[in-house]
């Protein structure tokens, strides 16, 4: 019986507690001169004297336990008002295998990837920044650690300067953010300042932990009794 209530109060407890609303917070975007990388992709060819390109700037992130995402957002220097125009983002999540992503862009800069977005100004400091967020998603993900991507569809046309994807003023945490170049097909990602210093762009990942329903609870009790 002792056995029993214990293994009533476990369940209980997994099948009901509170689940947080913020997976990952990297969402400090706060630094001097509000420095960033480019990330974005441009809705045409690239033009190979930087006017129109494809950049893809990927975060490390890990989950302690199984989650749903159903948001993901970045911040952003206003540039020349590509990035407020902008109404689709390549979302791109895979299992994280090693410090450094090796997949292929045509991977990361896929119409299979795009998703709608939404953009809002934020003051802080007196410095006004863009917040892209991808939400209404529905992303069942196992514990683990991951790279996320959300890279914003440009027009990308030639007035400079671009906008930066900030970075995060928490510093590196896991491994730096890295980038590849999607105007061609290539596996070479990189850390845009190595060997300097290294960092970690802004991102904020949304959603709930998954916890245990009901029929699984009672299916987990009477497991212990077979």
């Amino acid at each position: 019986m002792k056995k029993l209530l214990t293994a009533l109060c476990l369940v209980i407890l997994a099948a009901s507690g509170a689940s947080a609303d913020v997976l990952w917070d990297q969402s400090n975007w706060v630094n001097p001169g509000l420095d960033g990388f480019v990330n974005a992709a441009s809705a045409f060819a690239c033009n190979f004297d930087g006017s129109r390109t494809k950049l893809h700037t990927a975060n490390d992130v890990t989950f302690s336990v199984d989650v749903s995402v159903t948001s993901v957002s970045i911040w952003q220097t206003l540039g020349n008002g590509q990035a407020e125009g902008a109404t689709q983002a390549y979302l791109w999540i895979v299992p994280k295998t090693g410090a450094i992503p090796t997949n292929s862009s045509a991977e990361v800069n896929n119409a299979a990837n795009l998703v709608t977005i939404t953009n809002t100004y934020e003051i802080i400091g007196g410095e006004t920044v863009l917040k892209t967020t991808a939400s209404g998603l529905s992303l069942g993900l196992p514990a683990g650690s991951y790279w996320v991507s959300l890279t914003p569809r440009c027009n990308r046309g030639t007035i400079y300067p671009y906008s930066w994807h900030l970075f995060s003023g928490d510093g590196v945490i896991g491994d730096p953010t890295a980038r590849i170049s999607a105007c061609t097909v290539n596996s070479t990602w990189e850390y845009p300042y190595a060997p300097n210093t290294q960092y970690d762009t802004t991102l904020l990942v949304e959603g709930s932990a998954v916890v245990a329903t009901e029929t699984q609870a009672w299916g987990q009790i009477k497991a212990l009794y077979r």
